[in-house]
């Protein structure tokens, strides 16, 4: 599985550094002529390019963007909820799962927007451990959970998140990733190492696997769905290309025919037709001046 997922990686990278006719690359901005992503000395893919987008004009003030930014298509992808920081010698996650996302919108204050949280085993006052979630920005107040107060090991629910904190003790905590960002590169190379890597078996081996699977399929899912938005831009840039180019036929047609005109004129025939059109013009100046020099007084 993880060479299959070696060679998708490999094949993402050539997409995402695609060129057009002109040798320039398509992905990086401003940047046409920097490779857009490449490997760093670890191995992993980074975006060289910027945040820029060339333009071309097809018409008189008719532009349509000839490039985009790799980093709003590949990079500035929303990452699934995930684990982070996790300080604990023998505790694990199995989760987290986002089951309400209109509970986890409404459970920060007005104009703060989300953000991560903060899962902590606490004592109860009477020495019994329980689970407390507080965000940082506000950490004297503690968020509801469904059950309230739940013990390290018990299911339970907060923000819309559910999920299990298992074999943790007092003074164990780890971050909830809420409002992160992961690129499509990252979320593969982050999936091919845990595949090599992650050791299945009973416990943390299978939770930290599970929650690598679910986290990547979300991620995955929302790489799609940015690549699906921008192909739907893609779509109007071209429906504006093909209007203009329909405009821009028409108007050739159009000279065509007045040029052939003019081409294909008997000479002859338009001198003739002028000098007629000339005397003609001639005796109607003289009938005007005769007929504006007429008075009523001349017939009394």
């Amino acid at each position: 599985m993880a060479a299959e997922l070696k060679e998708r990686l490999g094949q993402l990278a050539n997409v995402a550094n695609t060129r057009d006719a002109s040798g320039e690359y398509i992905f990086s901005g401003f940047q046409g002529g920097i490779q857009a992503f490449a490997q760093d000395n670890t191995g992993a893919w980074q975006y060289q390019g910027d945040e820029g987008q060339r333009v071309l004009e097809i018409d008189d003030g008719v532009t349509v963007p000839i490039s985009d930014p790799g980093k709003g298509i590949f990079v500035d992808v929303p990452a699934a909820i995930s684990v982070k920081n996790l300080s604990s010698a023998d505790g694990y996650v199995v989760g987290p799962t986002l089951i309400n996302e209109d509970a986890l919108r409404s459970a920060f204050g007005p104009g703060q927007g989300l953000d991560d949280l903060t899962v902590s085993v606490i004592d109860d006052g009477a020495g019994n451990p329980i689970i407390q979630v507080v965000d940082p920005r506000d950490p004297l107040t503690p968020l509801t959970t469904e059950p309230p107060s739940p013990p390290p090991g018990q299911e339970f629910e907060v923000a819309g998140i559910q999920m299990t904190f298992e074999d943790a003790v007092i003074g164990e905590s780890f971050d909830l990733g809420i409002n992160d960002k992961q690129s499509i590169f990252r979320t593969i190379e982050n999936l091919i190492a845990g595949v090599d890597g992650l050791v299945k078996g009973a416990g943390a081996g299978n939770a930290e696997y599970d929650a690598l699977i679910a986290q990547s399929l979300t991620n995955l899912d929302n790489a799609q769905e940015s690549i699906t938005l921008k192909q739907t831009e893609l779509g109007g840039r071209m429906n504006a290309v093909e209007s203009t180019t329909a405009f821009l036929e028409d108007s050739g047609l159009y000279t065509k025919e007045i040029r052939s005109q003019l081409q294909d004129v008997d000479y002859a025939e338009a001198i003739s037709t002028l000098s007629f059109q000339s005397f003609v013009l001639q005796a109607a100046q003289q009938s005007f001046a005769q007929v504006s020099q007429l008075s009523l007084f001349d017939r009394l």
